[in-house]
């Protein structure tokens, strides 16, 4: 389109306008200037966002360092990615890499009783009742008297002395009052897939007891982290029920605790979930670590006085449900631990009997509060008191307790 001109006769003789083929070639390269100028700012921010997006999407240590990065690394609490994703419905990644999820149920992996609505329906099978489980006095926890009944005060002078020598032990744990210098009240462990997550909540339900989905400081080898599950547990969010430590905190734990004993009381002292005035200031500490069961006995032997729940499930059952996950269970080193912390500490060790969980509940976990000098309220099975205590931290409703029987029929909560 040609742009027109006026002249100043056009004006005096009151023309229109006219045509001026050279102003109009001046604008039409203008024109072409500002087209590629346009074209080149577009293809800058084209590249600008496929740089940024590949930054986005490399492993956190590949990325630079900067203000958002450390704002990310405080929201994330220095989580790994993998557990930043995790919320109340996405599968618990025991194992980072070759984790199988069921999507129907998006329950954690290791746990299939935290299923959405009916969070037990693996675990209701027959298998052994646990004959030969003494109940647990309170003679054998030292000084401690019907512990989770009465609320815990703490201790922080001579974690790591033993109180049976004159002071000047240098033992890895103390002897006789461990229990009240750590504040450890109780472990559960077992085979995956066997009811640690649901019977640990139920215990949870009981005043003055508490902690996080798992613990695993004795998990650590000699001179050695804490396993990286448990080491990033230990700072995890506690809307997750994780612990809510600082990485300062966790290393100190680690790290700087003379003894085992002193690491469990700085869990305590450090996490959010038992900060004076709230809602669980009075509480001791629960530690549910399913895999202790591979080295239970060193386990036991490193917790003096206190008691262990041990998961019980029939086997067929259990190969079922880890062949499920392309896994096989190491029922030998079961069976092995089993027997010989049976045999040495046959006063601290209860079985429980999961898949008898099906048949009658209310037997089944007043025989488990009994062992641990607890009284058990039937009205724990809908997990509503634990839920109760994980809401100032985040954590949403916990799932109650229900039966499905393996022929599909039931009753549930």
């Amino acid at each position: 389109m040609l742009r027109s001109r006026k002249t100043k006769q056009d004006v005096e003789n009151g023309r229109g306008f006219v045509a001026d083929p050279a102003t109009d070639a001046d604008v039409s390269k203008k024109n072409r200037d500002n087209n590629n100028t346009n074209g080149i700012f577009v293809l800058l921010l084209i590249i600008v966002f496929l740089l940024l997006e590949l930054r986005w999407n490399l492993p956190r240590e590949h990325r630079g360092s900067g203000a958002a990065e450390a704002k990310a690394a405080e929201r994330d609490q220095g989580l790994p990615e993998s557990l930043n994703r995790i919320d109340r419905h996405s599968a618990w990644f025991r194992k980072e890499k070759n984790a199988k999820v069921d999507k129907t149920k998006m329950n954690p992996p290791q746990d299939i009783n935290k299923s959405i609505p009916n969070p037990i329906h693996d675990d209701c099978d027959d298998c052994d009742d646990s004959e030969g489980s003494k109940n647990f006095t309170a003679d054998e926890a030292g000084d401690v008297t019907a512990p989770g009944a009465e609320p815990y005060v703490p201790e922080t002078n001579d974690l790591c002395v033993d109180d049976d020598d004159d002071g000047g032990g240098n033992h890895a744990t103390t002897r006789s009052r461990f229990r009240k210098k750590s504040g450890l009240f109780c472990i559960v462990a077992g085979l995956e897939h066997s009811g640690t997550t649901m019977t640990s909540m139920l215990l949870m339900n009981a005043p003055n007891l508490y902690g996080g989905f798992e613990c695993g400081l004795l998990m650590a080898s000699p001179g050695n982290n804490i396993p990286d599950f448990w080491h990033n547990g230990l700072i995890g969010p506690t809307n997750l029920r994780l612990w809510g430590l600082t990485e300062t905190q966790r290393y100190e734990i680690e790290h700087n605790a003379s003894c085992i004993a002193e690491q469990y009381s700085l869990l305590r002292r450090y996490s959010p979930f038992f900060r004076p005035g709230g809602i669980n200031q009075d509480s001791w500490l629960v530690d549910k670590t399913p895999l202790y069961y591979e080295r239970l006995h060193s386990v036991m032997e490193k917790t003096p006085g206190v008691p262990v729940i041990l998961l019980h499930k029939n086997e067929d059952e259990i190969i079922r449900s880890y062949q499920k996950r392309g896994e096989k269970p190491n029922l030998e080193k079961y069976r092995e631990q089993l027997e010989i912390c049976q045999r040495d500490f046959p006063e601290r060790l209860h079985v429980l009997n999961y898949t008898a969980m099906a048949e009658d509940p209310n037997k089944i976990m007043t025989d488990a509060f009994d062992f641990l000098g607890l009284q058990w309220n039937p009205d724990y099975l809908t997990n509503q008191a634990l839920s109760e205590k994980g809401r100032p931290f985040g954590a949403g409703k916990e799932p109650g307790f229900s039966i499905t029987r393996s022929n599909g029929t039931g009753t549930g909560l």
